[in-house]
């Protein structure tokens, strides 16, 4: 994995000569930063590595799994845009990939001129506020210890909701804040309602969830003052 603080494209790739190719399409044009495993590349989220994130190309085949199995597991959370570059040409992966949320996906052997317009228009669609508010979200959980404890996920809903000017937020709205077009199991917002309920009770805070997600104050029933 290549050390770089300033913001770059990752390159989730295994193949060294591969690579090779990556390195000399992005010459002079954009700073990139390899990822050898999936395991590389969860240590950086682990991190909050991400802020320094534009955007992930991702191989599906890795040497320690599957990159859409490694978006499976309950701790990974993506907050970038990523596209897929891949030599599997399959349907239902494909829609797989979609449903996870990939912004493009290509398959091998990639054409320079359409990776680079597609990185173009992805990166373009992901500019100014949705980089500032996850950094918003970031920053929520380094500079606030009660907080470190919580997943990408679960501060991004708290942020939300801390946003607001009611501090709450229709059920229907948060999904799609969250997870935009992305499909996911209804009961998927009630588990992170849940978990998030769990970590911050301790801390004062209360979670009602009905129509609406709410947060309050269980002494009085009043709203949370905190300043994002």
């Amino acid at each position: 994995m290549e050390n770089s603080s300033k913001s770059a494209i990752w390159i989730l790739e295994g193949n060294k000569d591969q690579q090779l190719i990556y390195s000399g399409i992005f010459l002079d044009i954009h700073p990139i930063k390899f990822f050898n495993s999936l395991s590389e590349l969860q240590l950086a989220i682990s991190e909050n590595d991400v802020r320094n994130c534009k955007l992930l190309i991702a191989d599906l085949m890795l040497p320690d799994g599957f990159f859409l199995e490694f978006l499976n597991q309950p701790i990974i959370s993506i907050s970038f845009p990523f596209i897929i570059a891949s030599s599997i040409h399959d349907i239902d992966v494909m829609r797989i990939a979609f449903a996870k949320g990939a912004s493009d996906y290509l398959v091998r052997p990639i054409d320079e001129s359409e990776l680079i317009t597609k990185i173009e228009k992805v990166l373009s669609e992901n500019k100014t506020d949705k980089n500032e508010h996850y950094r918003k979200i970031l920053d929520l959980r380094s500079r606030n210890s009660e907080y470190k404890n919580l997943t990408f996920k679960e501060a991004h809903i708290l942020s939300i909701l801390l946003s607001s000017p009611t501090q709450s937020i229709s059920r229907e709205d948060l999904l799609l804040e969250v997870w935009k077009t992305t499909t996911v199991h209804p009961k998927t917002i009630d588990v992170h309602i849940h978990n998030l309920r769990k970590k911050i009770k301790p801390h004062g805070i209360q979670i009602s969830s009905g129509e609406r997600v709410k947060l309050f104050s269980p002494s009085n029933k009043t709203t949370v003052r905190y300043e994002l």
